[in-house]
């Protein structure tokens, strides 16, 4: 059974994106403690990471990617969205970055079974009306044509683009923000 999303967090600083999430879904802050769910659960996705970053994905990626600026215990959430007591979802987002008023979402992972439906873009719109007035960010990369159309579809534009390594491939990556 999750606990109580104040005591998982202790972040009293800005708990309220995530009350206000708990009303509308089943959902709980992963930690180290789920490794082994999220390895599980990223195995689906082993196409996407071998198309942007040219090797399978891992639980410790998820959990510890965070820019040097940021304190991962303070600023990064990785968010499971539940189906009963099946992971169905993985968010991945970062705080007031790059600057002060925008979250950086880093992985947004449906389950293969849920796509299509509109689970990620009700998922979206509710976090931006959670997070009240904060811009929203994300990145992907130039050859993900699918998740690129799905942030349009969502109203996310390109501000921007960059070359970068990630994992073992470099390519183009686009900036869009809303």
């Amino acid at each position: 059974m999750p606990k109580s999303i104040d005591s998982i967090l202790n972040r009293q600083e800005n708990p309220d994106f995530i009350l206000t999430l708990e009303k509308a879904w089943n959902l709980r802050l992963l930690t180290t403690d789920d490794a082994e769910e999220i390895d599980s659960f990223i195995e689906l996705f082993n196409d996407f990471f071998q198309l942007c970053e040219g090797e399978n994905g891992s639980w410790t990626e998820i959990l510890n990617a965070c820019p040097p600026s940021k304190d991962i215990h303070r600023d990064k959430f990785v968010l499971g969205l539940y189906e009963e007591r099946t992971l169905i979802g993985l968010l991945d987002i970062i705080r007031d970055y790059p600057q002060t008023g925008v979250w950086t979402i880093g992985y947004l992972l449906i389950h293969p079974k849920y796509r299509s439906q509109g689970l990620g873009s009700k998922f979206i719109k509710d976090l931006e009306t959670s997070l009240n007035a904060v811009k929203l960010r994300c990145t992907v990369q130039e050859q993900n044509f699918k998740a690129l159309d799905f942030w349009k579809s969502n109203g996310f534009l390109i501000t921007d683009q960059i070359k970068e390594t990630l994992g073992k491939l470099e390519s183009v990556t686009y900036i869009l923000g809303k």
